[in-house]
């Protein structure tokens, strides 16, 4: 069986690669109107399962997938044993929190990715103590100007 791919980058990514805005809404309408055309090969449309709305839309509670007709089928991430206790989960939560938090240095500035368990309900980071307090007007800076080219999971 021969299988192909189609991967994006956000439009402000600095990497070669097909640039598409793709959140959840948008999926969930292209996989409808690639079902509204008959075509040969099969599209499977995979989505996080951390919006109900799209999880209702792409999952089947009958089956692991849904088939749309036109070789149209989507289906939507299955939930890791890790995962259990916190279901609405993204494609980042397929890895453990120890390797999602990995710390790198990148040009000289200790960078991770965060969960979202780190912050209290006012974005105030629990660990501040281990970073300075203009890191965290970074990130708030970069949040803020940020917030629309992030996805909405709420368990990041």
């Amino acid at each position: 069986m021969e299988f192909e791919f189609l991967e994006y980058e956000p439009k402000n990514s600095g990497t070669d690669g097909l640039k598409l805005e793709m959140g959840d809404v948008a999926l969930c309408s292209l996989c409808e109107n690639a079902a509204k055309l008959p075509h040969t090969r099969k599209y499977i449309f995979v989505a996080d399962c951390d919006v109900k709305a799209t999880n209702d839309k792409l999952g089947n509670k009958e089956k692991e997938y849904k088939y749309w007709g036109n070789n149209t089928y989507s289906l939507i991430l299955p939930i890791p044993q890790n995962r259990q206790n916190t279901p609405g989960i993204c494609i980042e939560h397929y890895y453990s929190d120890t390797e999602i938090k990995t710390e790198m240095d990148v040009s000289g500035v200790r960078r991770r990715l965060y969960l979202g368990k780190e912050f209290n309900k006012n974005d105030y980071f629990y660990g501040l103590n281990e970073y300075s307090t203009a890191n965290l007007k970074q990130v708030r800076h970069w949040k803020q100007a940020n917030r629309k080219n992030t996805h909405s999971c709420k368990n990041c």
